[in-house]
């Protein structure tokens, strides 16, 4: 189970900063990628994921709205999870 935790401040004008966390078992994701796609119209954006947490800037931020999350992450070879 992943757990995504991400805040976006609400403002006037363009894109927002958005800011999380992504834990998988309680620990923070040690690395991967978030993908935010607007549940309506609108862009999306990545993030990388380090040590559990992500940023997507202003200029490329979102607008405020509901969002899916998508998490992809790292590579864990077989028998390690």
């Amino acid at each position: 189970l992943v757990l995504i935790a991400a805040v976006v401040a609400v403002g006037c004008g363009g894109g927002q900063p958005v800011t999380g966390t992504v834990t998988r078992g309680g620990a923070p994701l040690s690395s991967g990628a978030v993908l935010l796609e607007p549940v309506d119209y609108g862009p999306s954006s990545t993030a990388a994921i380090t040590a559990g947490t992500f940023t997507v800037p202003a200029e490329r931020g979102l607008k405020p709205g509901k969002y899916k999350v998508r998490v992809s992450p790292p590579y864990l070879p077989s028998g390690s999870d």
